[in-house]
């Protein structure tokens, strides 16, 4: 086995360190290891989502296929396992990999029915169910500074049933959040995905945004062009009263920094319906 450097990224290491210790393993019992190691150790290197009644971590996911292609870990029918050993040097932390260790012991021989079991029995509401028992309820929200998972859970949570993307250009250099990912992932969670670009702001009206003022002048240059997008309005305003339960989602975690608030503000206005901001 031939000895190379270990990733730059501290996260793929712990990746590498956690297939050292379990040894070869399937993708799935592998996702369920992490999710079990970040409850029980407090670790936040990922975040997890429940998917096919299993824990998944789609950044786990995108991690262990570019250590596939660049030789540290191999696959086979479903199993993952380690193909080259990184130098781990002086940058990992040692203490957390000696607790992983001894962690393992207990865990390692556990695999399929036996392991879902066991997360199962000790984290039964990892994702709690928080839906609110509004008639009619509109639901806002930025991915600013959560993970795909994390954002995820919240629309789980709150038993969202279609997403709508308020983004001009709904590209994200941060993972998970372009259109292409959203409209492929959110449908496994039985989550619609739409898209309305009418109701974005360009992005030249969006620079030099430098003080509050600047804010408030660009929301109301925005809230007086609303008038004229009614046709993308109305069909926000029939969502809702059809009882689906819907957010609206652009980049900007508080609301009152980004557009989605003056949607929320008009549909709230012309009916009755209550704003909640995940």
């Amino acid at each position: 086995m031939t000895s190379r450097l270990a990733p730059t990224y501290h996260r793929q290491r712990f990746l590498l360190f956690l297939l050292e210790q379990s040894g070869c393993i399937s993708t799935t019992d592998f996702q369920q290891l992490l999710f079990l190691s970040h409850q029980e150790m407090s670790l936040n290197y990922y975040d997890s989502v429940r998917y096919d009644d299993n824990y998944h971590s789609f950044q786990a996911t995108s991690d262990l296929e570019v250590l596939e292609q660049k030789g540290w870990i191999g696959t086979s029918e479903n199993t993952i396992f380690l193909k080259d050993k990184p130098y781990l040097g002086s940058g990992s932390k040692k203490e957390e990999r000696w607790l992983i260790s001894g962690w393992i012991r207990d865990y390692k021989d556990l695999v399929g029915e036996s392991l879902t079991k066991l997360i199962n029995e000790r984290y039964p509401n990892n994702v709690l169910q928080n839906c609110s028992q509004h008639d009619k309820e509109l639901f806002t929200i930025g991915y600013e500074g959560l993970s795909l998972e994390r954002y995820l859970n919240k629309l789980i949570q709150n038993n969202i049933n279609i997403l709508y993307d308020l983004r001009r250009n709904p590209l994200s250099r941060k993972f998970g959040f372009s259109k292409g990912v959203l409209s492929v992932t959110l449908p496994k969670f039985g989550i619609k995905y739409k898209h309305i670009p009418e109701l974005g702001i360009i992005s030249q009206k969006r620079q030099n945004l430098n003080s509050e003022s600047d804010y408030i002048e660009l929301f109301d240059e925005y809230r007086q062009s609303l008038p004229e997008k009614k046709i993308y309005l109305q069909e926000l305003i029939i969502t809702l009263y059809e009882g689906k339960r819907i957010a609206l989602t652009c980049f900007e975690e508080k609301p009152k920094s980004c557009h989605r608030q003056c949607v929320s503000e008009y549909l709230s206005n012309h009916l009755s319906v209550s704003v909640a901001h995940l």
